[in-house]
Parts: C-alpha cells; structure tokens; sequence
C-alpha cells in the first residue's frame, strides 16, 4: 500500500494505493475513510491503476472544475489570473470584500 498526504482547505487528504483484493475485503472501512476523511483511493489489479475511489463531494468538485475548464472564456480568465498573481498583481481579501476572512 502507498499512501501520499495532502492538505486541502483545512483537511488532511490522503491516497492509497490499494489491490483490488484488498478493497473487496475492506470495502465498508475504505469507504467510511473515503467518505469522512476526504481520502481517495487507487485501486489497482495486478499491479496496475484501474479506478478511484473518493468521496462524492469531491467527485462534485470534479465536475464542477471540468465544466469551468471546458469554458474557453473562464479558462482564458483563470489563465490571465494565474499570470497577474506571479506578477503580484493581487488584491487583499480585505481590499476586495472590505472585511477579514
């Protein structure tokens, strides 16, 4: 099994790499920890990657960014935002809505 950490919006997300085998075995467990810990998880038969398994928010999330992405016009903007930000040419939050986050 192979685990890699990452932190997203306060959350402590990882994903493992588990056999198919494995996750039949395990299945309620993994998908509690899929569902309540935001983990995903690789599913791999005979050594090689064939599904995901992660929670249903997340998948929204997914969706969601795909369907932004698939907008030339929001992507071009998310582009030009990109390129302002490595330039410093950024607004506070506190300039933008007039209060703390």
């Amino acid at each position: 099994m192979t685990t890699i950490l990452v932190r997203r919006e306060g959350k402590n997300m990882s994903t493992k790499t588990l056999p198919l085998t494995e996750v039949r075995d395990h299945f309620t467990s993994i998908l509690r920890d899929v569902s309540r810990l935001y983990d995903r998880c690789v599913i791999t038969k005979k050594g090689k990657p064939e599904a995901i398994l992660m929670s249903y928010e997340e998948f929204e999330g997914w969706l969601e960014t795909l369907e932004i992405m698939a907008s030339p016009k929001a992507a071009r903007r998310i582009k030009e935002a990109r390129t302002k930000a490595k330039k410093g040419e950024v607004v506070t939050f506190e300039d933008a809505f007039g209060e703390s986050p």
